[in-house]
């Protein structure tokens, strides 16, 4: 059974076909990850992905993006965005919305470490990319209020000319997501 990334319907999203392939873990889904020689990634409760990397030029822009934010360095990767990049994070929860330029981008990740008191963490597992886009699977974690959530999320970037112009960020559980952060 397919996994319901639960967004809006965006044609743009179309793309993670070209990437993921996400799915419930069966014995059979797991015997042909095995032979397929593909990378197969917990990806949340009974879910898994299988993974390929990317040594396109844009996978290596989004890759050092992330390392600098990662790193507390937001300004060195301000110069991967386009002026007026807009960042659309799917889910009805207080961190949900469209974030419009790389200051309300910003900002929002400061939400995140703000409302988790400094624990929001999250580790890169693949980025894929060509000329227009880019599919970046990360797993991340935090802890709040006694409560700790654990989850990938999948981040897909519309590319323009080897800037950021648009992401849309989709959660693996975003009903979790939104409640961990009310």
């Amino acid at each position: 059974m397919p996994l319901n990334l639960s967004v809006r319907k965006e044609p743009a999203l179309n793309c993670i076909a070209w990437f993921v392939v996400a799915f419930r873990v069966t014995r059979t889904a797991n015997l042909h990850a095995r032979r397929s020689g593909c990378r197969h990634v917990h990806a949340g409760e009974g879910v898994s992905v299988l993974m390929l990397q990317s040594t396109h030029p844009n996978a290596d822009r989004i890759r050092a993006g992330f390392d600098a934010f990662m790193h507390g360095d937001a300004e060195s990767a301000r110069s991967l965005f386009t002026k007026d990049v807009v960042w659309h994070v799917s889910g009805n929860g207080p961190l949900s919305g469209d974030c419009h330029g790389f200051d309300a981008i910003t900002a929002w990740g400061g939400r995140l470490a703000e409302l988790s008191h400094g624990t929001f963490r999250e580790e890169l597992v693949s980025v894929v990319a060509d000329d227009n886009w880019a599919v970046q699977v990360a797993r991340y974690n935090a802890s709040r209020n006694s409560r700790v959530i654990e989850d990938s999320s999948v981040n897909v970037f519309r590319m323009v000319e080897g800037e950021v112009a648009e992401c849309w960020v989709l959660f693996g559980d975003v009903k979790s997501f939104d409640r961990f952060w009310k």
